[in-house]
C-alpha cells in the first residue's frame, strides 16, 4: 500500500538496546577497576544483569546490539571463572 504521494511507507526501525550497551560498559569497567573491591563487585553484577537482559531483549524483540550483550557476558564471566579456578587451586594446594 502506498500513501497519497506514491511512496511506500517505511517500517519503523527497531528500538535501541541500551541495556546491552550498559551491560558491556559495566563489565568492562569492572575489569578495569578490579583493584577497587566493592566497586568492582557492583559493576560486575550490574554487567551480568544488564547484559543478560539486553541479550534476552535482542533475541525476543529483534533489538540491535546483540553482540555487545554477548561481549558483556563474556567480559564479566570469563575473569570470574578464572578467579574461581585460581582460588580452587590455592585451596587445594594448602
Amino acid at each position: 500500500m502506498s500513501d497519497q504521494s506514491g511512496h511506500m511507507p517505511t517500517q519503523p526501525s527497531p528500538t535501541g538496546n541500551g541495556l546491552a550497551i550498559t551491560g558491556f560498559v559495566c563489565a568492562l569497567c569492572s575489569l578495569v577497576l578490579f583493584w577497587v573491591p566493592f566497586v568492582n563487585f557492583v559493576l560486575w553484577v550490574l554487567g551480568i544483569v544488564f547484559s543478560a537482559i539486553g541479550l534476552n531483549r535482542s533475541n525476543k524483540q529483534n533489538a540491535p546490539h546483540r553482540g555487545l550483550a554477548i561481549a558483556g557476558l563474556v567480559v564479566a564471566l570469563v575473569p570470574t571463572t578464572i578467579l574461581i579456578f585460581v582460588v580452587f587451586l590455592v585451596v587445594m594446594a594448602a
